[in-house]
């Protein structure tokens, strides 16, 4: 029951964060003065609705407010040059230029730069920017402390400044994941050939920046592009493989092995939004099995989503990768039960393919809604290709492991590395080749909300139904975690 409230009182922040993101206006002495006027109700009347409407009050005006404040975050000035070290590069073979990020000296703040392929940086240098730089004022930049840019401009390397401890760790931080990722990137394509190697990489770590502009957008045409983005089905598959690896030790170690894993990959990988968000919740659930308590997938989603939110409060509106990450989860939580009914027998594949299913049934709506189309052999393309993901990744590390004992021996295990990888993608070449894998299509904000409020009616009918028929749906809110 508490969970449940806090649930729901979480689920007030969120909203009240989007208002005020959405909005824009300024209300604090609304909120003092409204949550003053709670406090003193509920403590005059001491009786728990009140108390819970006071701290209900509390969650969103908080919400709005740090929203707003987020939102109304004003550059001041454009400099004509800044400083600092390259924090992440960009750059596709296929393309003529490239981008790099350089974080300002001592500031939470980035330049994004694009030049020409010939400017040999490395993550870690220190550089001086001078040019025309503008500013980034779309709160979709500023969610990633994006706060200018610049194109072309005149790139000079200068000596590594004094700076503090902090500062000090990102820069080792940047370089130590740079590096590995290169490292590990190298082995597994001098075995493999490309695209399977760019492949094999994107699962085990993330992106695409080998892929050709034709391959992505095939890879986008099937709805299956979130394979090349770590997200929590990949921290699924460490945790569950890491589960497994320590069933024979004391329920204890495999918990902290679980954690230290996760934790782990999470740093390799970038600590992108969706691995922060599936590790953050695969972090709850260890937890609550440490302490023996009973654990609520929709509570630790909303906590998830309120430490993230708070920490930094303009990705709930303005980072789509935080937003179907967060709806695949409800998907699967909520969606997951009325999928599971069709499969009288369990086991890994058809949790793939209920997880699949019911996670797309919340995505899709929002995918139209951005991009104008929906890919119609999207169902087909996840139930084909997600069951053969986790033999890729533990393949793909198997070939870099054994590379750096024996090249030689890595060309044998390559070898099943390259079948797993041509699979995947003479699936998705077929499949995007269909005259009808994909239709574009006019679907505006009026659109998505009816189609979000049909999925809830439809959600709501089906537990009356299950009540009526006095069916436990609870059994299969294990997919959910």
């Amino acid at each position: 029951m508490k969970a449940k409230l806090l649930g729901i009182l979480l689920i007030g922040f969120l909203a009240g964060t989007a208002a005020g993101t959405f909005f824009n206006y300024d209300i604090s002495n609304f909120f003092i003065a409204a949550i003053a006027f709670f406090l003193v109700m509920s403590v005059a009347t001491k009786k728990w609705i009140h108390i819970f409407v006071s701290l209900a009050a509390i969650f969103i005006f908080a919400g709005f407010e740090m929203g707003c404040n987020a939102a109304n975050f004003k550059i001041k000035s454009e400099p004509t040059s800044i400083s600092g070290f390259i924090a992440k590069v960009d750059q596709n073979i296929y393309q003529k230029s490239i981008n790099f990020y350089v974080k300002e000296k001592e500031k939470d703040s980035y330049l994004e730069v694009r030049t020409g392929k010939d400017v040999e940086y490395k993550v870690g240098d220190y550089v001086l920017i001078s040019g025309n730089i503008t500013a980034a004022d779309l709160p979709k930049y500023k969610k990633d402390h994006i706060y200018y840019f610049v194109q072309y401009p005149e790139i000079r390397k200068i000596k590594k400044p004094n700076s503090g401890r902090y500062e000090n760790f990102l820069v080792k931080k940047a370089i130590l994941i740079n590096r590995l990722n290169e490292y590990i990137s190298d082995r597994i394509s001098a075995v493999l050939p490309q695209p399977h190697a760019a492949l094999s990489v994107g699962v085990l770590l993330g992106g695409s920046s080998a892929f050709s502009k034709d391959l992505s957008s095939k890879f986008s045409d099937t709805g299956i592009t979130h394979i090349l983005a770590v997200s929590g089905y990949n921290v699924m598959i460490i945790a569950t493989v890491l589960f497994k690896f320590l069933k024979k030790k004391p329920q204890k170690i495999k918990i902290w092995g679980a954690i230290f894993g996760v934790w782990v990959f999470a740093v390799l990988t970038g600590m992108s939004a969706s691995v922060v968000r599936a590790s953050i919740m695969a972090l709850v659930l260890i937890i609550a099995k440490l302490a023996g308590r009973d654990y609520y997938p929709f509570s630790s989603l909303m906590l998830t989503a309120s430490i993230m939110v708070f920490l930094n409060p303009l990705i709930l509106m303005y980072d789509l990768g935080f937003q179907l990450s967060f709806l695949a989860v409800l998907g699967i939580i909520y969606f997951g039960p009325l999928v599971g009914l069709m499969f009288k027998k369990r086991n890994i594949f058809t949790e793939i393919i209920i997880a699949t299913i019911s996670a797309q049934i919340l995505t899709m709506p929002l995918i139209a809604y951005y991009f104008g189309k929906v890919s119609i052999v999207s169902f087909a393309a996840n139930l084909l290709v997600l069951p053969a993901i986790p033999f890729l990744m533990l393949f793909s590390f198997i070939t870099f492991a054994v590379y750096l004992v024996s090249p030689f021996l890595a060309l044998g295990v390559g070898f099943f590395n390259w079948v797993l990888a041509e699979y995947v993608v003479k699936t998705i070449l077929y499949l995007s080749s269909l005259p009808w894998a994909k239709v574009n299509i006019e679907f505006g904000f009026t659109a998505l909300i009816v189609v979000y409020i049909l999925l809830i009616d439809i959600k709501i009918l089906s537990l009356r139904y299950a009540k009526k028929k006095k069916e436990n749906l609870h059994d299969y809110y294990s997919l959910a975690g």
